[in-house]
């Protein structure tokens, strides 16, 4: 396979850079974490943006570290037969004077002296980035590109190039049939083996299923009693250690079953808002969890108490919604899906698929939304473990979840749908 594979951002993290050299540059803290320029993360003007890159550009060039897992995983790639070329756009490196010669020998360098191997490196103009890194993609046929840029990678989709979209805080809310968002590079190694043994399956003739397609049957996992006892203590501990506020129940009508559909803060917000759920609905909701959770031993408990369904993001999601469906139309299950799709990288809420909404056309059953506010601040996604007590103003964190009125499938679209929910969200969070 040959992979076409951007610099900065992508085999370092530049935003992380950008933070840390800004707040000693302009003598305070990144005002919008969001963005991806430095006028606009300091608030600054372009002239003292171009100042700071002059004096912060080459010293990035030279020893700014790789992320982590790039070199491993692109030597393994490599070692595997998959050809690699570099695609980069940078200050300076397309130029035809001295300045563009040395900054071509610096990337060489650093290239270099961290033993990344390519086969070619290809230098796009910044300004002219998508074009350039089209044009590179299609000089050496590459079958997929990993980027960061938002601009870049929606463009290069457009095109009909796949695009591995490494996940960061200014390219939020990017989706496009072409793209799959990666989390890191063993997420980056991951994806390349599922398309490679995809394409070889087409090629043989063969369907390829979802890789959890093998045993959905097992879905969603089932909660014992013992289960049951784990998420009471687990909620009643939640309650101790943060002021948690449910409201809007009375809108969850007994007997009747509902498609759940929470703005997405952080991983624990699946277990807090089934938790807030009387015991018999707690028992009867199932949700959507990425597949790669289910790999992992520590998060077994956790996946069964969300009486979880595992699906493919960016792949295969057909047997996830077929399973959804069929628990649906079953009538004795509930379901937790996250319009939004993944957590929130920067507290803002995200753009809104139609996937919640077309169940609930398919199947008949109301969507009910559900607003969580605070579970951002306890824990953020750059967190390994979620904040238990507010130092700086000396009490528990706030955590409010309501639940709203429910939204009838009958006679709307699926925009209109998704339209309303979202609408719903953002009222009860101003509220």
């Amino acid at each position: 396979m040959k992979i076409g594979v951007d610099c900065d951002g992508v085999l370092t993290n530049l935003s992380a850079y950008i933070f840390v050299r800004g707040e000693h540059y302009f003598g305070h803290k990144a005002i919008d974490t969001g963005a991806y320029n430095v006028s606009d993360i300091f608030q600054c003007s372009k002239k003292e943006e171009f100042r700071f890159w002059l004096r912060y550009f080459f010293p990035y060039c030279k020893n700014c570290l790789p992320r982590a897992g790039a070199v491993e995983t692109l030597r393994k790639l490599h070692s595997d037969g998959h050809k690699l070329y570099e695609i980069t756009a940078r200050m300076f490196v397309t130029e035809k004077n001295l300045l563009g010669w040395y900054s071509r020998r610096v990337f060489l360098g650093w290239i270099r002296q961290h033993g990344f191997r390519f086969e070619d490196i290809y230098y796009c103009a910044e300004k002219r980035a998508p074009e350039d890194k089209l044009a590179g993609c299609r000089k050496y046929s590459v079958d997929l590109m990993i980027d960061d840029k938002p601009d870049v990678a929606l463009y290069l989709a457009d095109q009909g190039i796949k695009v591995l979209l490494f996940d960061t805080l200014y390219n939020q809310g990017i989706e496009h049939q072409n793209i799959v968002r990666v989390r890191d590079w063993d997420d980056i190694e991951k994806r390349i083996t599922d398309v490679e043994q995809n394409t070889a399956l087409i090629e043989q003739g063969e369907v390829k299923p979802g890789p959890e397609a093998d045993s959905m049957e097992q879905y969603p996992l089932k909660k014992t009693e013992k289960d049951m006892k784990a998420y009471r203590r687990f909620m009643a501990c939640s309650k101790k250690l943060w002021r948690m506020e449910v409201s809007g129940l009375e809108n969850v009508r007994p007997g009747v079953k509902y498609i759940f559909c929470p703005n997405h803060e952080s991983y624990l917000d699946g277990l807090w808002i089934i938790g807030s759920l009387d015991e018999e609905t707690m028992r009867a909701t199932c949700a959507f969890t990425a597949d790669y959770l289910f790999e992992y031993k520590i998060f077994h408990r956790g996946l069964v108490l969300l009486g979880g369904i595992p699906v493919h993001r960016g792949g295969n999601t057909a047997p996830a919604i077929k399973c959804a469906q069929m628990c649906l139309a079953s009538g004795e299950h509930h379901l937790l899906l996250h319009p939004e799709g993944t957590r929130t990288r920067n507290g803002r809420l995200g753009s809104f698929k139609q996937g919640a909404a077309k169940l609930s056309i398919e199947t008949g059953v109301s969507i009910i939304p559900v607003c969580i506010d605070g579970a951002y601040e306890i824990f953020p996604p750059h967190r390994k473990l979620p904040r238990l007590f507010d130092w700086k103003h000396f009490c528990r964190y706030p955590l409010k979840i309501r639940f709203g009125t429910p939204v009838l499938p009958s006679g709307k679209t699926a925009e209109e749908i998704t339209s309303d929910i979202r609408k719903q969200i953002i009222s009860m969070k101003q509220s």
